[in-house]
């Protein structure tokens, strides 16, 4: 009698194809077998690769955002790249790249970088791009123009009677935590947007209303590290002492004395100051200038009476900057004595020093910025507006990421 087969016995396609499979030759398997694993490890490899870029795009974001932050309170696009230039993004990315761009609300950019391929390699894929984009801005309020650097000096902000600020558009920012942070005395007035200090002791000896906040985020300096290098020194220039009219040349200048009645008249440039200057009774004036201390004891000494007339340079490598010092200086003492007017304009940058204005200085300005690390004002009169670099932290001046 025939048997009839049973379902386990009928080959259907799959049993044939496994069949098949096990019938092949060594030669032919093994092919097949290279085929799945490498189909397999690119499938690993496309999901190792995955999680590196995503990793590196949250790097380079981060990043970016860190750049235009600095750029929105520093010198704008200059101080972005410099600040994207000396990070980084992990040590995967490659052919980093950045691109910034001035806006009139605050700074946007765009970064790339190249992802090399792990095991997705096998697959033919040889690297992935990333992008990255953002934007920040300053929102509406006052700007801090006056940055006081010392996190730990007593008083290191004081104003002393017949002290008047009119500077409705910038805030002043004191970094101390000491106590006292700050000494505000009677007879001064602060025309300003805002005090910010960062400790929380002051001594306000003054029942006069002050736009003055303590325990507050204060800025940071952001412009010390964006500072371009001086050029290199060279040999003293040698002055007339009996010359009544100096017109000097940028170079480097030793200790020299301008006496009473004199004019001296800076030619546009850098201006390297190994010594001290004194300058009495004079005029001293100077457009598109920048003036550099080169050590602790290096600095301009206006006597009584003195009319200066300063401005920094709207172009070039030392763009803005019309004072500054090198960082690596001792902490020393400055004192800007009497002027009858002073209109300076650009960035005083002198985080080394402790300085005082005194004697009725009077300083307009259309637009500066000042580093200081400790400041007293005695009898004094301020008229400010904001320079073209600000610093911002805390309510009123925070450079904010919008994108």
């Amino acid at each position: 009698m025939d048997r009839v087969p049973t379902p386990f016995r009928r080959a259907g396609p799959f049993t044939k194809f496994t069949a098949a499979f096990a019938r092949a030759e060594g030669g032919n398997a093994a092919v097949i077998f290279a085929v799945v694993s490498i189909v397999l490890i690119g499938a690993i490899g496309v999901a190792v690769d995955y999680s590196r870029m995503a990793l590196t795009r949250s790097q380079l974001q981060d990043r970016l955002d860190a750049a235009l932050i600095a750029g929105v309170q520093g010198q704008g696009t200059t101080t972005a790249e410099t600040f994207f230039d000396n990070t980084a993004t992990g040590s995967i990315a490659k052919s980093v790249s950045r691109s910034f761009t001035s806006e009139s609300d605050g700074l946007s950019g765009t970064a790339s970088a190249a992802v090399p391929t792990t095991l997705s390699s096998v697959l033919g894929l040889k690297s992935f791009d990333v992008s990255a984009s953002g934007k920040a801005v300053r929102p509406s309020g006052g700007s801090a123009c006056i940055l006081v650097n010392s996190t730990t000096d007593n008083q290191a902000f004081l104003a002393n009677s017949g002290a008047t600020i009119n500077a409705p558009d910038c805030e002043i920012h004191v970094r101390s935590k000491a106590n006292p942070a700050a000494i505000v005395n009677s007879g001064v007035t602060l025309n300003v947007k805002r005090v910010c200090i960062a400790g929380t002791n002051i001594i306000k000896n003054s029942s006069a209303a002050m736009p003055i906040e303590t325990g507050c985020a204060a800025a940071t300096d952001t412009i010390g590290p964006t500072l371009p290098s001086p050029p290199a020194q060279t040999a003293c220039t040698v002055l007339d002492q009996n010359a009544t009219t100096f017109n000097l040349k940028p170079g480097t200048y030793c200790s020299f004395n301008f006496n009473g009645g004199t004019k001296v008249n800076l030619a546009p440039g850098f201006y390297t100051i190994t010594g001290t200057i004194n300058v009495s009774g004079s005029t001293f004036t100077g457009s598109g200038v920048t003036l550099y201390f080169a050590n602790a004891g290096a600095q301009i000494h206006f006597n009584a009476s003195v009319v200066k007339t300063l401005t920094a340079p709207t172009s070039g490598t030392y763009k803005d900057i019309l004072v500054y010092e090198n960082q690596s200086n001792a902490l020393s003492n400055y004192t800007w004595d009497s002027g009858p007017t002073d209109i300076l304009s650009g960035i005083i940058y002198l985080a080394r020093r402790n300085m005082t204005f005194n004697s009725q200085t009077n300083i307009k300005s259309h637009a500066l910025t000042m580093v200081v690390n400790t400041l007293i004002w005695n009898d004094t009169r301020w008229n400010l507006s904001p320079g073209p670099v600000l610093l911002g932290s805390g309510a009123g001046g925070t450079a904010m990421l919008t994108r």
